[in-house]
This record gives structure tokens, C-alpha cells and sequence, in this order.
């Protein structure tokens, strides 16, 4: 059995490739735009930035500077985001390149039309950047379908290195962008999401310089969406494990440095905080409070990249209390709404 088979056995085993996603049922879910589930709170979503004693983040946690938006945990009189839920049925599927792992699925809303111009949300599946798969969609895509956008959730290559697969990424943004009119969406209103790997790809190519992503898109994107993502895999302490295996020694795999460690260059390379600066799209991240995988330092550090290109307020934290690596369910519904409203004034 060879490195990637291993790492996917061991993986399942835990349960990481099947938490996700659509062998549960749920019934409250409607994927009528104008539909709320019962127990929603319907108040504008106003007053979401606190400061971090207001979130519940003790002191020593929060290490870094914020200026962006901290949103408020827990929602209690917000449940419109469900803890399980069955997957609807693609509405349509294809390829977006000629690779025979570049296909997608599309999932669109109730009383959607071609002739629409929704929001265009492309989704990345997570896996520890070696497995997974389109069906993969994650609760908060289910909830934006809820709310009204078209989610265009990706297969990409997987084990490969990181640009190899933001270029994957790039290609799927440039197929959606560019059948629009067929799809019912907006190009100018796109935005990208992820859980997981899926997430840290997700902003490394919104982030990225052109050359090294993959190319451009054929309208920016506006916003990311992203779950659970380990953003900062080159942070000093950074070194959780998965049944015994070393996240480093996935990524180390996964991008060709062998098999115990990348360099210090390469994981700055693949970080995006790296790369931001003033032109980038505004990010909504959602963490698990106790996520070792995806802790909050990374989204904090990469709040900071902002915070030091003078666009700070692009950035917006929801830490979902007591929740760890699949904190998607547990986040703020209405906050992730006036995001996408916001992004266009942001």
C-alpha cells in the first residue's frame, strides 16, 4: 500500500472522510431563497462586531492584533445552518477541463432559471489535500443554496502540490465565469469556499499571485467562504497529528519534500497570508474553538496580513464555541449573509 493509500485508510478510519455529508437526513432545510428555518432569528444583522473579550476568547488566545469584524458566538436565535442534511440531487454535472479529475456538480436553489443572476459560490471539498470528492458540499453550502446562490462544488487534483491544485481552482472559476448565462449566475458576484484543505486552497488562490495560482480569472472574485481551514502551515507550533500521522508529513508529501518535512520556505510559500495585500477579496472564516487541526491562531495570523495591507475590516471570524474540526454547522447564518451583502462596500 503506498504513501497516499495509507494516508487515506487511516484517515477514513477516523471518520474524516465521511463526516461530511450527504448520508445524513435533515427535514428543515428548504431551498426556497425565501424560506427560514423556524427558530431563526429575522433582526438585521447589526452589531457583529465585539471585541475579543465579547466573543468568549480568553486573553492568552487571541495573540495577535484585530481590527476586523469578530462575530459573536453562540447564535442562539439562529439555527438556519442545520447539523445534518441530505445533499440534493446535482443539477447538472460535467467537466470544467480536459483532465478526467476536473468535473463538477452544480446545485442550484428552488425556482432557479438560467436566465438568473445569482451568487456564484465555487467549492472546494477538504481531505487533507489527498482525498475527497464533489459530493462533499459541507453544511454552510447548504445553507447559501438555501439562500439563494448557485454552488459549483469541485473535484481537483489530489496528492499533488498546492499550485498544482489552485490551478484546478482557477480553471473551475474561469468554466463557471465563463457559462454564466447557463449556470444562472453572476460572474461579478463570484465567490470561493472550501472546508479544510478546501478552504486553505480556497484562499491561498484568492490570494495568490497570477503566475503562481494558475492563471487569472475572467472576473475577480469577490469573497471567500472558508471552514476550518489551516491557513498557517508554517507557524512555529503548528504540528497536529492524525492517527499517529503528522499533518507535516502529509504536506510534505503532498507537495514533494519527502516524507517528514517541507522547508521553512516552501510552507511560507503555501501559506496564504503571505501573499495578501490591498487588492485582495474580503474573507469570512468560520473556526472551531478547539480545532488542533485548523486552530484560530491561523485565521488570526491571517487577519493580521490584512490588518497590515490597511484593509483589515475585509476580514470577518466567527468561532463557533466548543466545536473542532467541523465547526460549519455551528456558524453564524445571518453574519455570513451580510458578508456577501457587505463585499461590494467592504
Amino acid at each position: 500500500m503506498n504513501a497516499t493509500k495509507v494516508t487515506r485508510h487511516l484517515l477514513s478510519l477516523a471518520g474524516l472522510s465521511v463526516l461530511g455529508l450527504s448520508t445524513v437526513a435533515c427535514l428543515n432545510l428548504s431551498t426556497n431563497s425565501g424560506a427560514r428555518q423556524v427558530g431563526e432569528s429575522l433582526a438585521a444583522a447589526t452589531g457583529i462586531t465585539a471585541d475579543a473579550a465579547a466573543t468568549g476568547i480568553t486573553p492568552d488566545a487571541v495573540t495577535t492584533i484585530t481590527s476586523g469584524h469578530m462575530v459573536l458566538d453562540p447564535q442562539a436565535d439562529d439555527r438556519r445552518i442545520v447539523e445534518t442534511y441530505t445533499a440534493p440531487a446535482a443539477t447538472l454535472v460535467g467537466s470544467y477541463g480536459p483532465e478526467t479529475h476536473q468535473t463538477y456538480k452544480v446545485f442550484t436553489p428552488s425556482n432557479w432559471s438560467a436566465s438568473d443572476r445569482r451568487d456564484l459560490v465555487v467549492f472546494s471539498h477538504g481531505g487533507a489535500w489527498s482525498f475527497g470528492t464533489a459530493d462533499e458540499v459541507e453544511s454552510v453550502s447548504m445553507d447559501l443554496l438555501a439562500q439563494g446562490a448557485v454552488i459549483v462544488s469541485i473535484e481537483y487534483e489530489l496528492s499533488v502540490p498546492a499550485f498544482e491544485q489552485t490551478a484546478d481552482i482557477v480553471a473551475a472559476v474561469r468554466w463557471a465565469q465563463t457559462n454564466a448565462g447557463d449556470l444562472g449566475v453572476d460572474p461579478d458576484r463570484t465567490f470561493l469556499s472550501g472546508h479544510s484543505a478546501g478552504a486553505h486552497l480556497s484562499l491561498l488562490t484568492a490570494v495568490a499571485p497570477t503566475d503562481l495560482r494558475g492563471g487569472d480569472f475572467i472576473r475577480p472574485v469577490v469573497g471567500v467562504i472558508a471552514i476550518a481551514g489551516p491557513y498557517a502551515v508554517d507557524e512555529p507550533t503548528y504540528d497536529p497529528a492524525i492517527i499517529g500521522i503528522r499533518v507535516h508529513e502529509i504536506i510534505a508529501f503532498v507537495n514533494g519534500c519527502g516524507t517528514t518535512d517541507c522547508s521553512a520556505d516552501v510552507l511560507a510559500a503555501i501559506s496564504p497570508a503571505t501573499y495578501v495585500d490591498a487588492n485582495d477579496p474580503a474573507v469570512y472564516m468560520v473556526v472551531g474553538e478547539i480545532d488542533d487541526l485548523a486552530p484560530l491562531v491561523h485565521a488570526l495570523l491571517v487577519e493580521d496580513s490584512y490588518v497590515a495591507a490597511g484593509v483589515g475590516d475585509r476580514v470577518w471570524v466567527d468561532v463557533v464555541e466548543g466545536a473542532g474540526h467541523q465547526p460549519g454547522f455551528g456558524a453564524n447564518a445571518t453574519s455570513i449573509e451580510a458578508f456577501m451583502n457587505s463585499v461590494n462596500t467592504i
